[in-house]
């Protein structure tokens, strides 16, 4: 009878346990994550609080209006059609296709769900609907413009200007883009992926833009690596393949300076298979690749790099951003950025104020 009772009082704790694990989980995901999920577009409160809450106006560091709603309730968004689809992935529209954008996932405040409880009452007493806050972007609109007019026709890709000291995002183009003010004409599953943020969610490739890892990698574990020097014949035989320099060209002697501002493909190669697959991790690591990105105002992809050995070859070419490394844009502009930052990564800010 004692086992028994004390096997039901173990059994009784365990359960207990349990529950307390999994209150602890709830509030860890409603923390970090309950901002997305009441960011998504299908949230039934958002649709609702539309049907009684006039959206606030979305303005550039400047000023300059980029969504605002008229007195009967329609969303508008700049009158230049240039200016309105350079924007558009940023900003988003009012149907919420873009759920990355600011119109949903930063419904919270244009829709008023921030308000205090003292703006709620001071608003019953107003005439017409309650009103959304409004928000200012850190983005310059009209950067944003001359980046969408300079941009390769007929090209998808994406550009992202960050201040690297503060994290402020001034540009952020992605193409193709699409004209919000006629969202209704833009189909989801369209081919070309219109709606679809390549800042922010295209996992490419980074190319040599990766060298910095690899550089940063080298200088730690390879002691005295930035008095070597390189001779560049444009190619290097691995194993199956061969790294080539890009048109095929020929350095010849460089010191590791010269490689890096030459981005001299054999160069980084050679170090990168001299690295091996943990030292490029922990450099790629510590540049955030691979991390969970949370940040409070917007949605990034999680970038990667190749972690399980699979041979030379691939090793070599991931050093030099090829193969099966794939970064965001933004991602890797944050990288850049954290160099010119004197090793300090910053959080990208969308946000620069709330009225």
């Amino acid at each position: 009878m004692k086992e028994l009772r004390r096997n039901m009082r173990l059994m009784l704790l365990a359960l207990l346990g349990l529950f307390v694990l999994l209150g602890a989980y709830f509030c860890y995901s409603v923390y970090f994550f309950g901002g997305r999920w009441f960011a998504n577009p299908n949230n039934p409160r958002i649709s609702s609080q539309k049907q009684t809450v006039r959206a606030g106006t979305v303005t550039d560091r400047e000023g300059v209006v980029l969504a605002s709603t008229d007195e009967d309730g329609t969303r508008r968004y700049s009158a230049d059609t240039g200016l309105r689809r350079a924007v558009s992935h940023v900003v988003g529209d009012s149907n919420g296709k873009v759920g990355g954008g600011v119109e949903t996932f930063h419904a919270q405040y244009l829709l008023g769900f921030k308000a205090s409880v003292l703006e709620r009452i001071l608003q019953v007493f107003q005439d017409g609907p309650r009103r959304g806050d409004d928000i200012q972007l850190t983005i310059n609109a009209q950067l944003n413009r001359y980046i969408a007019d300079i941009f390769p026709d007929g090209r998808a890709g994406a550009a992202v200007v960050l201040n690297y000291a503060t994290g402020d995002v001034l540009a952020m183009v992605s193409k193709p883009d699409f004209d919000p003010a006629h969202i209704g004409q833009v189909r989801a599953d369209d081919g070309d992926g219109p709606l679809f943020n390549r800042a922010t969610q295209g996992l490419y490739p980074p190319g040599s833009t990766f060298k910095i890892v690899t550089m940063a990698a080298a200088l730690r574990a390879l002691p005295g690596v930035q008095d070597r020097t390189f001779y560049c014949t444009g190619e290097l035989p691995v194993e199956a393949t061969v790294i080539t320099e890009a048109g095929l060209v020929e350095h010849g002697q460089e010191t590791m300076k010269q490689a890096f501002a030459n981005s001299c493909n054999t160069a980084f190669a050679a170090l990168t298979l001299e690295l091996g697959y943990e030292q490029m991790a922990r450099a790629a690591t510590d540049f955030g690749v691979g991390d969970n990105f949370l940040f409070r105002d917007l949605v990034v992809y999680n970038s990667s790099y190749p972690t399980d050995a699979r041979g030379n070859d691939d090793l070599a070419w991931s050093g030099i951003g090829q193969g099966r490394v794939l970064l965001t844009p933004l991602h890797m502009a944050m990288i850049a950025g954290s160099v010119a930052n004197g090793g300090v990564m910053m959080e990208p800010r969308l946000l620069q104020s709330v009225t």
